[in-house]
């Protein structure tokens, strides 16, 4: 299966999970749309499900069912985001 880079995460954001992301995509909001399935580059087997979205500046928050607290967002910092082509 193939997968196209959609974001960088770049920070947390706040203490509920949120991260804020550098945006690859064309398409960020469909890409970021609630219930949407992500996944990490260097392990695809972690599939994050998008919670909320909103843009912010030149950037974008993501927040993840799978990440509720600023600990668990902080073990994503610097993680490439990727779509599988389907």
């Amino acid at each position: 299966m193939e997968y196209f880079d959609v974001a960088k995460i770049l920070t947390t954001h706040g203490l509920t999970g949120e991260v804020k992301v550098n945006v690859i995509t064309d398409f960020p909001e469909e890409r970021f749309a609630e219930g949407m399935h992500l996944a990490l580059k260097e392990n695809t087997d972690r599939i994050l499900t998008i919670k909320k979205s909103r843009s912010f500046k030149q950037f974008w928050l993501l927040q993840f069912n799978e990440v509720t607290d600023i600990d668990a967002a902080e073990k994503l910092r610097g993680k490439v985001l990727v779509v599988s082509e389907t």
